[in-house]
This record gives C-alpha cells, structure tokens and sequence, in this order.
C-alpha cells in the first residue's frame, strides 16, 4: 500500500466524480510523491491513511492542464453553457464586487468635517506626514519614518496620484504649517489631507476585497466550491475587525494580501505538473518575491520564505536546496528593492527598526498591562476578530489535514506558526497584528465546510437507513439523491458560523453592526454637537478635558491630534477656542461641563483589582482612579454617547463611549 503523501490512483479516479465545482486549472496533487517525514512517521501514519483519504480533498486529481474539468452531472447542469475558466472568473468577480462594495460603506468614517479637522483614526495622519514627509500633524521632533516597509508608502502614495488625476484630491501650495496665514489656508491643508487620506481608504478597501479573491483561488485547488466560497466569505463579509480596518489608510489590510498571494505562490510549487529545473526556479523566484513584497509591508510577512523552504521540502525536486538559497536571495532583493531605503539609508532604516523592534517587545503600556501572556490574549483576539465558530472550524480544518500530512496544509502552517510565535512575546498586542493569521484560518475554514459537505453523506445515508460501503462511498455521493442534502448540510454550518453566535459584534452581525456605526455619525461628533448646542445658549461656557487633547477628544476642538503632537501651539489653540471654551480639568478648576471617553480612565479602573502589577502602573492606576472618584462626587452624568460599541483598543476607535457631566451646582 501507498504512503499516505503518495498519490492514490484508485483515490484518484473515484475523485474525479467528486468535482461539484469548476476550475481552470486541474487541481494537481496538493501531497507530495515524496514523504517530507521520516519512513517511521509514514509507518505509524500508515493504518489511518485509508480513512484519512475519505475526506482528503487534497487528493483531488484532475485531468491534464488547462482542460474543463466538468464531470458529467456538473455539465449536465450547466448544459455546456459555461467552461471551467469562465465560471471560475465569474465567482471571482462576484466575490470581489461583494467585498469592495461592504468595503466602500462607511469608508468615509472619521474624517474632516465641520466638527473636526483630523482623522479620528489615530494613525492616519502620522502616515499621511511619513507618506509627504511633513510634519502637518506630528510635530518637528518626530523622526520615525521607517514604522513599515516603504511598500505600504508607495500603494497609497500611488493611490494619491490616482485620485489628484481624477480631481478628487486639490493639494494646496505648500505643506508646510509655517506657510499657514489664515484660517482658509489652514482648512485647505486639513482638506488636502482628508482626501489623500481616504483615497489611501480606498487602496486598504481595494486589497482587502482583492484578498478573498486570493482566498478563493487557493481553496480551488483542494477544496469543493462550496468551501471555496465559503472561505473567501469568511473574509468578504465574515471577519468584523478585517473590514473595520479595510475602511483605514493603514498598513493591515494590505499586508494581508500580501500574505495572502505569497501562500498562494508556494502552494502553486505543489502542483504534480511542475517539471524542469529552469521552471521551478522562476516559480520559486516568484513566490521569495512575493515574500519580500510582504515583508515590504510588514517586516515579520518576510517569514513567507518559510512557506517557500516548506513547499521545496515537501517536493524536493533536483537541486531543491540550491533553489532554497535562491529563494533566500531573491527575498532579500525584493525587500530592497520595495524598501530602497534599507540599502540607501541604512543607519537611519536600522535606527527606526530598533526603536520600533523594542517599542513593540520591551516597553509595557497602559493599554496591555496586565493582560494575559501573549499567545493567550493573542489567541483571544484571533477568535474575537473572526468569530469564536469560524475561527475554530478554521484552526481544526488547518491542524487536521496538517497531522495527516497534507502538504498543502504544512506549507500554510510553515509560516502560520512561526508568524503566531513572533507576535505572542510582544508587549504590544493589538488584535490587527494577527491579520496574517487569517490567511490560514480561511484556507482551513474552505477545507473544513468540504470535508463537512462530502462526510455528511454517510450520516444522511445512515439515518435514511441505506449506508453504503465506504470504498463506494464517494460515488454515493454524487450520484445519490442525498447530494442537495450534503451541500445544504455543509452550507447551513458555514452560514451559523458565518453569521457570528456568540455576540451581536461577531460574524456578519458584527459586520452589519460595524458598518452601521462608521456610516452614523460618530460619537465624539455627537457629544460636540451636545455641547456647542448647550454653549449656543450659554455664550462663554467653559468644557473641561480630563487629558491632552488627542484622537479620542469629542468634538469641542478640530485639531486634537494637532495639539497633541505640537503642545506648544496646542496651548494657544485652546486659550483661542470658544463656543465652548476649552480648558484642563482639576481640583483647583471646575469648568460647568466635563468630557471624556472610556480611553482615559477603562485601563485604570481595569487594572485597580490587578495584582502584581509594576510599580509606576499602580501609581498610575489609583492616581486616575482617585480623580475619577472625585470628578463623580463633583459633577453628575449627564448624557453618554456610544455605548455598546467595541471593547479591543484597535476597533474601539470608530465607536469610543463618551461621557458628559454636569457639574452639581448648575443652576440650569
């Protein structure tokens, strides 16, 4: 009998009936015809292998390159209407269009308007300074400019030149704050800004949506259609926090296409039909490219190289460890090249990439102290991000393949691990650090909702008291009446999973729920709103801020970000502002009203009940504790804004709770 990496080619032919689905390419054999473990793991595995292969979609072999591979029943049903190359491209571009459209749906969210000037994202125009090399909004003293690879810099600048061609986007003369005279320059600046910054919006929505196309492609290589759809759903419309942040000019959304294509890259190294030295070289060179792309976004995406050695590991075909070291090469090209200031500046890009290596490994923060350890709150994260069910479908659909010795699955799991590994002994542990895992938990989710399409067979069969022989099995399945019955089993667990059980803010219902709160108007705008309404009855009311003006500011200053970048010409702007008059609260200063939002004081009262804590943190911790006491026995609540909205720091920000109180004594 067989290795259980070998192809089978009684499996083989029974799996030709198999293909409910179209593609334009065979999907080759995804197991590699040379055991990538040693003879006694091949043993052990050997008595299990007959079973494994029942639900082994990766064993699908089809016909030769290029050829339709409809089965008969498949083509009876499009009555030859429809090739495999055409129907395949027509769900692309019917997954695409759904994802770019959700995407597009409050994209707008946070940006300049009559209440404010900057974005309410705290990144945004940090990036937009780092994209212009200005200093519009961080002040003269910020020098970090190497936070990503230049890569991220270039696809929204390029996104820019787009928009400015089309006459979306009007740049002003100059970008330098000292040239600002008046108030209209001024606005014209912060004008040019907003609309860089949502064309750089519209590149994230671009990639994101181009990402489930990814997706879907590489499911068709070993998945039915049916888990293919189902796991490029799972990031079109599925996973809250992906689309959350496929609405930012950030670097996450663009860094996971990256991934994304460079997994699809090496898996493409498995195909059975890849011969020759010459051709596997280019293949290889072209996924390490992709590789270095990646990493041109985010510098740990460069562990895709791992993926590459895997892929060539599995396969080993003439001279694969000289092919590894190709790999490696070309890898570091392509990051050079995406990233030139690595070559052409390179103290200053080292400097960066120190300050930001240690900023994310040593330096504890309010926001994650005292949290649990990394790969813990991490793993936490990734089920929040996703949804607890399709997470776990994913994670199982992954692993399972993976211990039988799917290749497809080890070649995954090759940069899955080490990337989960890199990000689970940070300080710094905001949930969109593990977009890249999303990759693999969409490619398992596809593989689990097929394996649960083709098994729910024998169940069905077995209660309807006709169950088959197993070697008959898969015949059974196609040919039997019980077929629409398995499709709609499998469709009903991936549409619960999708649809997010477990909380009003998961799956699709947090999908409806986010999107619904960035096309509203956001909070900090409603509490601005509240009280210039209140200071338009009260001429000269004074509000009073708990902390420096910043993003988290309501909407009784327009450049809170402004001010906390340049303090000094902050205090100028806040003696200035009016309608309300703006000033610090404290014991010695009780302004009539007082707002905040749940950022200045949640990760006090979180930590007040901590153990163990460092000492700085405990002082911090009951100082703000103490002065929230006293701000209550002073003022009483008077509205709140945004409650209910998210709880993880990074998709908090397009629905912060913001607090109004009243001080007691008010006469009104």
């Amino acid at each position: 009998m067989c290795h259980p990496c070998c192809w089978d080619s009684e499996l083989g032919a029974r799996n030709s009936d198999l293909l409910d689905d179209v593609t334009s390419n065979s999907p080759p054999d995804f197991r590699a015809p040379k055991s990538p473990l040693p003879y006694l793991a091949s043993r052990i595995s050997h008595p299990v292998s007959r079973i494994s292969h029942l639900v082994s979609l990766s064993e699908i072999k089809g016909s030769g390159r290029g050829k339709r591979l409809y089965n008969s029943s498949v083509a009876a049903q499009n009555s030859g209407r429809f090739s495999g190359r055409s129907a395949t491209l027509l769900l692309c571009v019917f997954l695409f269009v759904v994802a770019f459209g959700i995407r597009l749906m409050g994209i707008g969210w946070g940006l300049k308007n009559d209440l404010h000037n900057d974005s309410y994202h705290p990144d945004e125009p940090v990036i937009f300074d780092y994209i212009h090399k200005s200093h519009v909004y961080r002040g003269p003293k910020e020098t970090e400019y190497y936070n990503y690879g230049t890569l991220f810099y270039a696809i929204v600048r390029a996104s820019e030149v787009v928009g400015t061609a089309v006459g979306q986007i009007h740049r002003p003369e100059s970008l330098n704050v000292a040239d600002v005279r008046s108030e209209e320059q001024w606005d014209q600046l912060n004008a040019y800004a907003s609309e860089a910054i949502l064309w750089g919006r519209y590149a994230s929505a671009l990639f994101g949506a181009l990402t489930c196309v990814v997706i879907f492609v590489i499911l068709r290589r070993f998945a039915t259609t049916l888990g293919a759809v189902a796991g490029a759903a799972l990031v079109a419309f599925g996973s809250p926090a992906h689309i959350e942040h496929s609405r930012f000019q950030t670097v996450d959304v663009i860094s996971i296409f990256f991934v994304a294509l460079g997994t699809l890259a090496a898996l493409r190294l498995l195909r059975s039909e890849l011969v020759g030295q010459k051709r596997w070289i280019a293949e290889v060179a072209l996924a390490a490219a992709i590789a270095g792309c990646a990493a041109s976004t985010r510098y740990s995406d460069g562990l895709l190289l791992l993926s590459v050695w895997a892929a060539l590991a599995v396969r080993r075909p003439k001279g694969w460890p000289f092919m590894a070291v190709i790999a490696t090469a070309v890898t570091a090209v392509a990051f050079a090249s995406t990233t030139p200031g690595f070559v052409t500046d390179h103290d200053y890009f080292m400097s960066n990439l120190h300050f930001q290596a240690d900023h994310v490994m040593n330096q504890l923060t309010v926001v994650f102290v005292g949290r649990p350890p990394g790969y813990i709150y991490d793993s936490q994260l990734l089920l929040i991000g996703i949804g607890y069910a399709t997470a776990l479908l994913g994670l199982a659909g992954l692993l399972y393949p993976a211990i039988k010795l799917h290749a497809w699955a080890l070649v995954t799991l090759a940069f899955f691990i080490p990337y989960f590994i890199s990000i689970a002994f940070l300080h710094t542990m905001y949930l969109r650090y593990g977009f890249p895992l999303y990759v693999g938990i969409a490619l398992g989710f596809g593989y689990a909702i097929s394996a649960i399409q083709l098994r729910s067979n024998t169940v069905i069969s077995f209660f309807a008291g006709r169950l088959k022989a197993p070697r008959h099995y898969h015949h059974d399945y196609y040919q039997s009446k019980n077929r629409l019955l398995c499709i709609g089993s499998a469709a009903a667990v991936a549409t619960v999973a999708l649809f997010g059980l477990e909380s009003s803010q998961s799956g699709i219902r947090g999908v409806v729920a986010f999107t619904g709160w960035m096309m509203n108007t956001d909070p900090r705008d409603e509490a601005g709103q509240y009280l210039k309404a209140i200071a338009a009855q009260h001429p000269g009311l004074e509000v009073g801020l708990v902390a420096p003006p910043y993003f988290t500011t309501p909407a009784v200053l327009k450049d809170g970000e402004f001010i906390y970048y340049n303090p000094e010409l902050g205090a100028t702007l806040l003696a200035r502002s009016h309608d309300p008059h703006v000033s610090p609260v404290s014991h010695l200063h009780t302004p009539p009203y007082v707002t905040y939002t749940n950022y200045e004081f949640e990760d006090a009262q979180r930590l007040k009940n901590v153990p163990d804590l460092p000492q700085e943190f405990v002082e911090t911790s009951k100082n703000f504790n103490n002065f929230y006491e006293w701000l209550h026995t002073v003022y009483n609540e008077d509205k709140k804004f945004g409650e209910n909205g998210p709880e993880v720091p990074d998709l908090q920000y397009i629905r912060p709770e913001v607090t109004v109180l009243k001080r007691r004594d008010l006469p009104w």
